[in-house]
């Protein structure tokens, strides 16, 4: 930032910096669970500013996104949509998904009853995303996408193979 460390500037300021950039170009996507800043320009600085406030980024050729756990966890605390309401909610939605993720027990399985249900679900077409959400506000238990979808994979082809 003109010559000088981002890690020199206040905390505060480098919050806002980032909450003014995020309002603007920020998204936040609770189906894919993914969160960024949609941009092609500034993106070295994006990164440097994100690392400054200690969350991992990656830069891809439209955006700067934020993939981590923690990092996403980290980024939710510092509440970066000020103005933006609709992504404040996804990314609240995020965190809450994430954070009850990261409480459950190791190995755990889908019960009978959330993968009938996310069955179901596919069966009308929704993205294993969107039943990862799904599931998560009807049983209150947050599942990887890629749990979901190797779960209902497994099902379909134990059920096809029965057949």
């Amino acid at each position: 930032m003109f010559g000088i460390s981002l890690e020199m500037v206040d905390s505060q300021v480098r919050i806002s910096i980032l909450q003014g950039i995020a309002d603007g170009d920020g998204y936040a996507c609770v189906n894919s669970q993914q969160v960024g800043l949609s941009t092609r320009v500034n993106q070295p600085f994006f990164g440097r500013l994100l690392g400054s406030l200690d969350i991992e980024s990656h830069e891809t050729k439209k955006e700067v996104r934020i993939i981590r756990t923690e990092s996403i966890l980290k980024l939710a605390a510092l509440e970066p949509f000020k103005h933006a309401k609709s992504r404040r909610n996804e990314l609240e939605e995020i965190n809450d998904l994430l954070s009850a993720r990261k409480s459950k027990v190791v190995g755990l399985r889908l019960s009978e009853t959330e993968l009938d249900h996310a069955l179901i679900l596919r069966r009308k077409g929704k993205s294993y995303g969107e039943i990862t959400k799904l599931v998560y506000r009807k049983f209150g238990n947050s599942w990887d996408i890629s749990t979901i979808e190797h779960a209902i994979k497994r099902r379909t082809q134990t059920k096809s193979s029965q057949s």
